[in-house]
């Protein structure tokens, strides 16, 4: 979903016409003007999804929340209050609610409007996301074989304001559209799964569930997956691929709350031609100002082989005596700001792809990779490969069963390596869980080599 899918009044940041934006400046003018002030926190969000398998009916859901939550982030005892179904009239009388708790008479309402027609807005996409999701499903079970088809796309519109003691009120919207399809076959099960992050939401139905066919006709005519067997093997990951694995083992050992601790805080010497950005204003979800009202800025990881910046939210800067890189995120109202990582991926090198493939004698073609389990603090991981290709003689050959690999970050990210120029995004799992907190992610990267790793029996 995209900002021109339909009228987007409430995404002008000059609109000082919004009653939200006023209200929180009335209750930010009430707060304590110190250094560590408190923040206040307003979110209305929306979530939808449409689903649909084989000729059975579609099935769809739209659901809302809004809240009102206020952070007080010092070092010495932060803390976290929130409150839900705020209505616009009552932020004032909530926030003075918090200021004096023994005073305090007010009670929300629980209830969230659409006086401003936003969920209606939302919902005029679903025709067309109705018939994209019918049109993905059809491209795949109308084939040749004997394929079945589930589609899901998912939604969200999400428009945060905040504001600190004696600050100008901020406002920031997110919005994220993504689908996965996937083809199965009775005797083989998945055959094959197409994700994408949605820049429209028209034209992609056919295109993804023709994809998806083609990959489960390689399968069946292979007549089914062959089993890697255990042990070290040469390793190319697609284009994106390497993006999950960057998002594993760099970005999340450096999120400020554990940055000292991982395996990257004593700056080990790594790969000179590696660079690892995260750059939270592009791909699903982006923002242009992180949930305490910051600057998203882009941060290098990684870069000339040395271990580069932590992702900071106001908390971890204040502790490092740093300015915050707009890094600070929370799941929704309820939960505390965390840092976070945006779009987490591996900078375009200079190889061809197709040359890449050649010149490998015996290996894996990565298409799909996602996590199992990692260790930021050891640099370790491990990934469940969900879709490769067995390369032999410089040629893609039979299609490979999912498999587990384990991954020394230090190894891998330290030795040899070749980048290729074609730089993706968003085809792959594209959400976060830290701490009981989901979050839209991006991960991306070009095709790259790693060398060997080693796959689990």
């Amino acid at each position: 979903m995209t900002p021109t899918a339909y009228d987007d009044p409430l995404n002008s940041h000059k609109n000082d016409d919004c009653p939200w934006l006023a209200a929180i400046r009335v209750g930010a003018a009430a707060l304590p003007r110190v250094p560590t002030a408190p923040t206040l926190f307003h979110e209305r969000r929306i979530d939808g999804w449409i689903e649909g398998a084989g000729s059975g009916p579609l099935r769809e859901f739209v659901g809302t929340q809004s809240g009102l939550s206020i952070d007080f982030w010092s070092k010495e005892s932060p803390w976290h209050r929130f409150r839900a179904g705020v209505g616009v009239e009552e932020i004032p009388a909530v926030v003075a609610d918090w200021i004096d708790p023994e005073n305090s008479s007010h009670g929300s309402s629980g209830v969230s409007s659409d006086e401003d027609g936003w969920t209606t807005k939302f919902r005029r996409q679903f025709p067309a996301l109705r018939w994209e999701v019918e049109s993905a499903i059809d491209a795949i079970e109308g084939g040749p074989a004997d394929l079945r088809a589930r589609v899901r796309w998912v939604g969200f519109d999400q428009i945060a304001i905040g504001a600190g003691g004696g600050e100008e009120p901020w406002r920031d919207r997110r919005q994220g559209s993504r689908v996965r399809v996937e083809a199965w076959h009775p005797d083989y099960g998945v055959v094959a799964v197409r994700e994408r992050v949605l820049e429209s939401v028209e034209g992609w139905g056919a295109a993804l569930g023709a994809e998806a066919m083609a990959r489960g006709l390689q399968v069946i005519d292979a007549g089914g997956v062959r089993i890697a067997s255990a042990g070290t093997h040469n390793f190319l990951l697609g284009p994106a691929m390497g993006g999950v694995l960057v998002h594993e083992l760099v970005g999340h050992a450096l999120e400020g709350d554990v940055a000292t601790q991982s395996w990257l805080a004593t700056g080990p010497p790594l790969h000179p031609q590696l660079r690892v950005i995260d750059d939270p204003r592009r791909g699903r979800g982006a923002w242009r100002l992180d949930d305490q009202g910051v600057e998203a800025r882009t941060v290098e990881l990684i870069a000339g082989g040395r271990v580069g910046e932590p992702l900071l939210d106001l908390r971890r800067a204040a502790e490092r005596g740093v300015p915050s890189n707009g890094h600070g995120r929370r799941a929704g109202y309820r939960d505390p700001v965390l840092p976070r990582m945006g779009a987490t991926y591996i900078d375009a090198g200079d190889d061809d792809p197709k040359g890449m493939i050649a010149d490998i004698k015996e290996g894996l073609y990565v298409r799909r990779i996602e996590s199992a389990s990692t260790d930021p603090k050891r640099g370790r991981g491990s990934f469940r490969v969900t879709e490769s290709d067995r390369i032999v003689g410089g040629r893609l050959a039979q299609p490979i069963a999912p498999f587990l690999v384990d991954v020394n970050g230090m190894t891998l990210l330290r030795g040899p390596l070749r980048i290729g120029h074609d730089l993706t995004f968003d085809t792959t799992v594209g959400s976060c869980h830290r701490h009981g907190q989901p979050l839209a992610t991006t991960v991306g990267g070009p095709t790259i080599w790693l060398g060997s790793m080693e796959i689990r029996t």
